[in-house]
């Protein structure tokens, strides 16, 4: 089975402990194949937000966040890329001192 059908043949496609990653990898895949594919990978990626939101997994937040805002700024929409990152920014990461943090504030700092 591919890594597409297992998200696409599962019974609840949004649950998991690593699904929202699932998602993510699911967008970059789509932009690799295409940039043709920019809608379909915003979707994913807003998949993959949207189930790190609800599963309160913060860094997977910032791993969705961060490609989809980028997607977003460079498809001209700076003000939704910046919401993106206002939100995934503002997540309160008291032992968390991975690199995402600085990607993120740096893309925003870089969105005019």
């Amino acid at each position: 089975m591919t890594f597409t059908g297992v998200l696409e043949n599962t019974a609840n496609p949004e649950r998991g402990s690593f699904i929202s990653e699932a998602w993510r990898v699911r967008g970059e895949m789509a932009l690799r194949q295409s940039a043709s594919n920019s809608q379909e990978a915003e979707r994913f990626f807003g998949t993959a937000l949207r189930i790190a939101t609800d599963q309160g997994a913060p860094v997977f937040q910032l791993h969705a966040g961060i490609p989809l805002a980028r997607l977003l700024a460079e498809g001209g929409r700076r003000d939704e890329a910046k919401s993106v990152l206002d939100d995934v920014n503002a997540i309160r990461l008291d032992e968390w001192d991975g690199p995402e943090i600085a990607i993120a504030s740096e893309l925003r700092s870089n969105i005019a």
